[in-house]
């Protein structure tokens, strides 16, 4: 998911060999719901901020929620 206010509601994701289970880049996004089972790098891979991420099962990731920020050059 690439964008603002993005909802990730309610997928299952399994044998993900590559990528993460949910990958989500952008700010404000709600990542709820989810099931993720067996991913090769994160379960839920957020870039971004203020995003929200409740009530999803990780199952067998590296890693289960892998956060970076968006940070402006000034």
């Amino acid at each position: 998911m690439d964008g603002n206010g993005a909802n990730v509601l309610l997928n299952e994701t399994f044998a993900t060999f590559v990528f993460d289970g949910v990958h989500v880049e952008g700010s404000q996004a709600k990542v709820r719901g989810n099931q993720i089972f067996n991913g090769a790098e994160a379960g839920i891979f957020l870039l971004g901020n203020n995003n929200v991420v409740r009530d999803s099962t990780i199952t067998e990731a590296p890693i289960g929620v892998l956060k970076d920020t968006i940070r402006w050059a000034m």
